[in-house]
């Protein structure tokens, strides 16, 4: 019985992966894409998505009521919800360890996501909080 949760965990988290790729390169997030290249970070995330998806829907037979062993939308909801959020969690985590020499110069940067342009999320948490350690 655990294997449809797992498939459907693994198939939300590599797509929403691969979404968050996608749309940091075409907002040109350097700071939140795992290669460094706009348009391979463009296409590496899509070929995530596309792929998991071929991969979910061809690999068994999935269109199972839920009293068949199959999901059922409460728990498909909440799978994909603590998938996306690891997802977002592996990708902020992950990028700032990948890209961490991005904005180690000390430079100034957007408040906001805007950041994410110049340093990583985990740098940008760090600065912001010896900023406001400082202040009181």
């Amino acid at each position: 019985m655990i294997g449809p949760f797992v498939d459907y965990f693994i198939l939300a988290f590599v797509a929403s992966v691969g979404a968050i790729q996608v749309a940091a390169a075409w907002s040109g997030l350097r700071g939140l894409m795992f290669l460094g290249s706009r348009a391979v970070s463009t296409l590496g995330g899509a070929g995530m998505a596309v792929s998991v998806l071929l991969w979910y829907t061809l690999s068994t037979e999935r269109n199972l009521p839920d009293t068949g062993g199959g999901l059922s939308g409460n728990q498909s909801a909440w799978l994909f919800s603590a998938a996306a959020s690891a997802a977002i969690a592996f990708s902020l985590v992950g990028t700032s360890l990948v890209n961490w020499r991005l904005g180690s110069k000390g430079e100034a940067y957007e408040p906001g996501l805007d950041a994410l342009r110049r340093t990583t999320f985990l740098r940008a948490i760090a600065l912001t909080l010896r900023g406001v350690w400082k202040r009181s």
